[in-house]
């Protein structure tokens, strides 16, 4: 697919939009320091600082803990640069959160170039502008700012890297399967063979590669093919790449229930619970892609109720019957609304992992890095949709215009949050005065000066004691802060 004088003009603007804009909305930010999992994976783990640039010490880093090599030997090659300054770290994932925006705008931009080949509806869409939008809404969107700015979860936008990479290579290598069928195959077998495997060493939800090529094959290309062989060949892909393995993980799944159960021995929720509530929260972070309220953002979830019964509360019901009914109509109107069946699958797929029985926390914004780029597409392709009157296209056009400009909005003043840990968490526990690790973390800071010695201990000793209060009534069973009430006390002088 060749690009226009136009086009490519128009790809160099939102290219260099995308790098000026990031910059300067996550500026704020790179002053902050290492938090929460910052520390286990970082600071605290000896293994990950690497003083010479070798073979030895880069394994040394990538296998400091059993998972995850590809992100801990960058964190390596961070602290051989500058050692534990956090600045170098989140400098690093500004630059790889950049290049994944420009992965997303030339994966969306093959989106629309591909329903162009086969769909005369889509002839006049501009797939430039669309690509450029959806990749400066993404690069921009508050809900994806932890990815940047807390730090391990480099892990996340590395993974991500590798996915959009998979992606693409798939997509360039299906649209030349027809014409270059040895150029096309090596292409899309670039996905699963070599860019799964990079996005599972980063985080394991680079697993999930093979399902969203799955998603994009059955919505946007359709399994269309030119003869009864590469469809053939197609169905063979699939099977190999993506059934057998889910097979094999499923069966292992149900032949060992204890490696899952086991997992919530250590949490405040049961597996029934978890995935009654992660029902309500897949609906959550739609809310926060569509209407991202800085108030309802943050590092920590830990407050959303659980749903301990179907109607329990009755939005666990009315949730699970949504995205029920979303899936059923994504699937059965996919060759009549490509992009909103694409949009919505591609969402819940990136959610099959983190958001279903795995034993981890309820929500975290970051995971959805890379899902929330299915609902920006639905939002966007609508903006952008050529009208029945200039005078409507342009008032569209200038909408999804204002919408960007918001998002960075939110994401700069969230960035300025970050600026430093001791205004993070006031923040942070003052949105949600509920959770127990923001109150929790914000007790840490106040205590961690006690420790230090101040020549205002009153204070400090009353705002510790005030967080960590908060942190054990907000749960009961949050341990945590009873330790930090008893050590806070100590670092004053009061037992």
């Amino acid at each position: 697919i060749m690009l226009t004088s136009q086009s490519r003009l128009t790809t160099a603007i939102f290219l260099l939009l995308i790098i000026l804009s990031a910059s300067v909305v996550y500026a704020p930010g790179l002053s902050g320091g290492f938090v929460f999992d910052d520390v286990s994976n970082i600071t605290s783990n000896p293994l990950v600082a690497m003083d010479e640039l070798s073979w030895v010490e880069l394994k040394r880093a990538a296998f400091s803990m059993d998972s995850r090599q590809i992100s801990r030997a960058s964190f390596g090659l961070n602290h051989l640069a500058g050692g534990y300054d956090p600045y170098g770290y989140k400098v690093m994932n500004l630059v790889i959160h950049i290049i994944n925006g420009t992965l997303v705008f030339v994966f969306s931009w093959l989106l629309i170039k591909t329903l162009q080949r086969h769909d005369t509806s889509f002839d006049n869409y501009p797939a430039a502008l669309f690509a450029g939008f959806v990749a400066l809404a993404w690069t921009l969107h508050p809900i994806n700012l932890t990815n940047v700015l807390y730090v391990v979860q480099r892990m996340n936008s590395l993974s991500g890297l590798f996915v959009l990479a998979g992606l693409i290579c798939y997509m360039a290598g299906r649209t030349a399967i027809e014409t270059k069928p040895r150029h096309g195959i090596i292409m899309m077998l670039l996905a699963p063979l070599v860019f799964t495997p990079l996005a599972y060493f980063s985080k394991e939800n680079g697993a999930l590669l093979p399902g969203l090529l799955l998603v994009i094959e059955a919505t946007i290309f359709q399994f269309r093919t030119n003869s009864a062989q590469s469809r053939k060949a197609l169905w063979i892909f699939f099977i190999v790449v993506l059934a057998i393995p889910a097979i094999l993980a499923i069966t292992y799944i149900l032949t060992h229930p204890g490696r899952v159960h086991a997992g919530f021995n250590n949490r405040f929720f049961t597996l029934e619970e978890r995935l009654l509530t992660e029902a309500r929260v897949a609906l959550l972070y739609v809310r926060w892609i569509l209407l991202p309220i800085p108030a309802d953002l943050g590092l920590f979830h830990d407050d959303i109720q659980l749903s301990t019964g179907l109607f329990t509360p009755i939005t666990t019901a009315i949730s699970i019957a949504t995205l029920a009914s979303a899936t059923v109509l994504a699937i059965v109107y996919r060759a009549r609304i490509p992009i909103i069946s694409f949009g919505i699958l591609f969402f819940l797929a990136g959610h099959v992992m983190e958001s279903t029985f795995i034993p981890l926390e309820i929500a975290f914004e970051h995971r959805n890095y890379l899902p929330s780029l299915g609902i920006l597409a639905i939002i966007f392709y609508y903006l952008l949709l050529p009208g029945t009157t200039n005078r409507f296209t342009t008032i569209r056009k200038y909408s999804a215009i204002t919408l960007i400009v918001l998002l960075g909005v939110v994401t700069y003043n969230r960035a300025q949050d970050w600026s430093s840990n001791i205004r993070l968490f006031v923040t942070e526990s003052a949105n949600h005065p509920m959770s127990p690790r923001a109150n929790y973390e914000t007790g840490k800071i106040y205590g961690k000066i006690l420790e230090r010695g101040t020549n205002e201990t009153d204070r400090y000793y009353k705002l510790a004691q005030h967080y960590f209060l908060a942190s054990t009534k907000a749960r009961d069973n949050f341990t945590s802060g009873l330790f930090g009430l008893i050590l806070s006390s100590k670092d004053a002088g009061k037992a």
